[in-house]
């Protein structure tokens, strides 16, 4: 729509309008969908000199689309929501399922076990069926929460259900939405956040961003996109080198557990958020 009414006021002669185009991924599962952005993209950059490409990460496929458009890419970070402190306790999660698990997850004073967490939309190419198959195969300490809701919520709910019911135990699937308050809560009483998305649409991962700033330790697959240009992997940052594997997740999940006991690594929530803060700062 845009691109037809640019060049409807081009044929007019009239004005045209800056426009900022926000760029955040090429369709990558839909042939289609695929040449159909490709080819409007270039049509709107010929039709109008003063749009603007915009895009939250430099990655390789950023660059390249800009080249083929024949323009400079723009780099526009998005910003961090302030965080409210408004109250929330567990009572705000008394109508989820395993409520003796969400009780130790709120009073929680050791290092004794780990809670592992995903909060986001409950998409397949999100990874977390993956997320799941890891239980069997990931520390008896290690506990998995799982916060958001999606199309494929029923499907998870099914996997979980077919494990033994210690495995069961072992995880907290909160099945809605997830606001503001409730998202930093989560974050802020969690262990890791994990980020197992498998395909190239997933392009930024802002909810990483958000775990990092508030000190967690973090887990995602190579995608080859911006996800792994805002988390790049270092001491507190472990990329899982094949994106849907189930196996090599669960051997990231470990060693990350690892990483939380050994004196190896040098990592704390208060230098984690401070090498965020600089990354904003520049």
């Amino acid at each position: 729509s845009i691109t037809i009414s640019t060049a409807i006021k081009k044929i007019k002669r009239e004005a045209l309008p800056e426009i900022y185009f926000y760029h955040h991924a090429i369709p990558s599962k839909n042939l289609v969908s695929r040449l159909v952005y490709i080819f409007l993209s270039k049509l709107l950059f010929l039709t109008n000199k003063k749009t603007k490409l915009i895009a939250s990460t430099n990655s390789i496929e950023n660059k390249k689309f800009a080249i083929f458009l024949g323009t400079n890419l723009e780099i526009v970070a998005i910003p961090i929501p302030e965080i409210k402190e408004e109250y929330f306790e567990k009572e705000h999660l008394k109508n989820d399922s395993n409520k003796e698990l969400i009780d130790k997850l709120f009073s929680k004073k050791n290092k004794e076990y780990y809670f592992f967490t995903y909060i986001g939309r409950i998409a397949k190419y999100k990874g977390l069926i993956n997320l799941i198959k890891t239980l069997p195969l990931i520390k008896k300490n290690i506990f998995l929460l799982i916060a958001g809701n999606g199309p494929i919520s029923h499907k998870i709910k099914k996997i979980i259900n077919r494990f033994p019911e210690k495995l069961q135990k072992r995880v907290i699937f909160i099945d809605r939405y997830i606001n503001e308050t409730e998202k930093y809560k989560i974050l802020e009483i969690s262990d890791v956040f994990i980020f197992p998305s498998i395909t190239k649409s997933e392009a930024y991962g802002i909810m990483q961003l958000e775990a990092l700033y508030m000190g967690l330790p973090l887990i995602n697959t190579n995608l080859g996109t911006g996800v792994n240009i805002v988390a790049q992997e270092c001491d507190h940052i472990i990329t899982c080198k094949e994106r849907n594997s189930y196996l090599s997740l669960a051997n990231s999940i470990n060693d990350m557990e690892y990483r939380l006991t050994s004196s190896k690594y040098k990592f704390s929530r208060e230098k984690i958020k401070a090498q965020v803060m600089n990354l904003y700062s520049n």
